[in-house]
């Protein structure tokens, strides 16, 4: 649409009128009618593909915008809302004492309603051009797809296949029978247990024993089980990276297979385009849309995984001829995480990844953030800040930024770790600034931990034991433990020595902790006397009180045994008004300690915690009382109080995504396994 010329057309010149006209604007025709009062108001503008409305300098028009909100527009200023949502036109139309259908033969009440079918029908065919040229683009590149090689099927499976052999139980016989789900045919065995590696004695199959219910002689459930697969193909002018879903069911005598395509990734020409398989269900077809137009979501159920590559057309003949011929390709299919069309894109920006797979740092060259790289070094150690025999070690271990990190430490304090250490460590996650809580040597540090990880009840990680033990030795510090015996350094027990040493750290202890945290953090009990009156709540079955000493804190954290009471992070965020703690009480019993909770500047809950960091079923009794508290709260709060909060929303977010982002999992309880940021995010509960 030519704006300024449309801009440039001569408004009527009589007060209080109408005017319906016909243009012609680079061969497309145009209806444009013109709102005047006592000077021009609005001008509508249709065409066959597109309208809008221009409001002139001077101009007053109300328009109605999102949950019926309505707001002046600005002068000299275009926009496309249908009419109906100019609230003035109606009133426009009705002052208008001059009218000029133009022609059409539209009467003057009827105006704004077919102004707006108007508009309607130039949106419809707008969209379905919108969706046509969508559909072509879909459609030109998903007939670029090639055939699917035979063998593929075959592999695909054997990457999920797994076989059962079904037994019942024993009932004090020394023999039973059992059924091979490959086969389906029965077998007699003797000295089998639940979860063991069975050859099936009819068809040879390699099987997982399972047993039967006990009371009943029906089977365990069917169990399921899959696999991202994936297809790397040409295609004309790039290539697609095809995944599918491989997947099987498992009864008693029978086995289901199936093989579904759920994503294709292209890289054609320099870009990417993505494509996901979905189920209509209008149709009860399958088809593919395009992500990259915002019909997406990208929070929703389809998720793209890595997961193994098909061997038989990853070959060097694959790149041959193309810009990709030496990225060495072909020599990274092995290697975990691996994704052809990341990997080819990065290529294409940092062509030095070619000299870093052949010199065999795979693992390095698909996770090491390129840009700091110095570029411009004449040897290849250079390139990373190493020295010649660092770079040979880091080869023959094919390490990652991990290994770097402690090949750097190494050389910074002249010290030699041996491969099996500075691979553990790289392992576990633990980098060389994790160690500075420790008076030991990397290499004392790491074979103590991995003792400690194995003789663990728990299953706990070597990560979270060292924070575990940073903490034994401050607080053995505290106690004035002789720091310089080996038996006080490396306790045989950790965990034991961690809990003895925490129920010693009372009284007196407790006075040389409150006089450490008020130096590091002096405006803490302040900050809990400024906030008191404003968060502190009373109901009848419970009670939200604020502390006002540190002395408070500490002693919750001891009563309820979580870590309150020795991690400084709470603290510092009280000093910077980020978060505060409080405690919550049962009503009738409010010197008994219940819950600690930590709150955001607007009463948004992060954590409650009870006896030994847990959250019980009791807790949900106080979760109405908790949005009663957030509601009675609100007016008290100031708006410096919201302009904090929306500091501490984003600190939570910048922490929670930091916490995916290292996979941080929880090794222990309950919710052993599950990751550290799912379960502070279902404990969050925003005001």
């Amino acid at each position: 649409m030519k704006r300024q010329v449309i801009k440039g057309y001569p408004w009527p010149e009589e007060k209080h009128s109408i005017a319906i006209r016909k243009a012609v604007i680079d061969d497309g025709m145009y209806l444009i009618v013109d709102f005047v009062s006592d000077k021009p108001q609005l001008r509508v503008c249709i065409g066959k593909k597109e309208y809008a409305n221009y409001y002139p300098e001077g101009t007053s028009v109300t328009v109605q915008g999102k949950k019926h909100e309505t707001y002046a527009v600005l002068p000299d200023s275009w926009d496309q809302k249908q009419i109906a949502k100019v609230i003035e036109s109606d009133l426009l139309v009705k002052q208008a004492v001059s009218y000029d259908d133009g022609g059409t033969g539209v009467e003057k009440e009827n105006l704004c309603g077919w102004i707006g079918l108007k508009e309607h029908d130039c949106q419809q065919k707008l969209t379905e051009r919108k969706h046509e040229i969508r559909r072509d683009r879909i459609q030109e590149f998903q007939a670029l797809v090639p055939e699917i090689p035979s063998g593929f099927s075959k592999w695909a499976r054997k990457q999920c296949e797994e076989h059962l052999f079904t037994y019942e139980p024993f009932r004090r016989r020394k023999q039973t029978t059992g059924i091979c789900s490959n086969c389906g045919q029965e077998s007699v065995v003797e000295n089998i247990q639940q979860n063991q590696t069975y050859i099936c004695l009819k068809c040879n199959a390699k099987t997982r024993t399972r047993r039967m219910d006990y009371k009943h002689k029906n089977p365990r459930p069917v169990q399921y089980k899959e696999r991202e697969v994936i297809l790397f193909q040409r295609v004309e002018g790039g290539y697609v990276e095809r995944h599918f879903i491989s997947w099987m069911k498992l009864a008693v005598a029978k086995e289901k297979y199936g093989c579904e395509e759920s994503a294709r990734i292209f890289l054609r020409h320099g870009k990417e385009r993505t494509f996901y398989a979905k189920y209509s269900y209008l149709t009860r077809e399958v088809f593919w849309d395009d992500a990259n137009f915002g019909y997406f979501d990208p929070g929703g159920m389809i998720r793209i995984e890595n997961g193994p590559i098909y061997p038989y057309t990853f070959r060097k003949s694959l790149t041959k001829g193309t810009k990709y011929q030496y990225s060495a390709l072909e020599q990274l299919r092995k290697e975990p995480g691996f994704s052809p069309i990341e990997y080819l894109q990065r290529y294409e920006k940092y062509p030095v990844l070619e000299q870093m797979v052949k010199a065999g740092l795979r693992k390095l060259a698909l996770q090491m953030d390129l840009s700091k790289l110095n570029l411009k070094a004449k040897k290849p150690w250079e390139l990373f800040g190493l020295t010649k025999d660092a770079f040979h070690r880091l080869r023959q271990i094919n390490g990652g930024k991990e290994e770097i990190l402690w090949l750097q430490y190494m050389e910074q304090q002249h010290l030699t770790l041996p491969n099996a250490v500075i691979c553990g460590m790289a392992k576990e996650g633990i980098e060389p600034a994790n160690i500075s809580g420790v008076p030991l040597s990397p290499t004392v540090i790491y074979n103590y931990l991995k003792r400690q990880a194995t003789g663990c009840k728990g299953k706990r990680c070597m990560q979270e034991l060292l924070g575990t033990w940073e903490d034994y030795l401050s607080m053995a510090a505290y106690l004035k433990m002789p720091m310089d015996q080996d038996m006080v350094l490396r306790p045989r027990d950790l965990l034991l020595a961690h809990r003895e040493v925490l129920s010693q750290c009372g009284g007196r202890e407790k006075g040389l902790r409150v006089v450490e945290i008020a130096n590091k953090f002096p405006r803490v009990e302040a900050v809990l006397a400024s906030i008191k009156e404003k968060y502190e709540y009373v109901g009848k079955t419970f009670s939200i009180v604020v502390p006002e000493k540190i002395e408070q804190i500490i002693e919750e954290g001891q009563a309820l045994k979580h870590c309150l009471d020795r991690s400084d992070r709470y603290f510092e965020r009280i000093a910077n008004q980020e978060s505060y703690i409080v405690f919550l009480r049962r009503t009738k019993a409010m010197e008994q300690p219940y819950y600690t909770l930590e709150i955001e500047p607007d009463g948004t809950t992060r954590q409650k915690r009870t006896v030994g960091d847990n959250q019980n079923n009791d807790y949900h009794r106080a979760e109405k009382f908790l949005k009663k508290w957030q509601a009675a709260i609100r007016p008290r709060l100031s708006q410096e109080d919201f302009e904090r909060q929306e500091i501490s929303r984003q600190l939570r977010m910048y922490e929670l995504e930091s916490l995916r982002n290292d996979k941080v999992t929880v090794h222990g309880g309950i919710h052993a396994g599950e990751l550290l940021a799912d379960i502070l995010e279902a404990d969050l509960m925003e005001a």
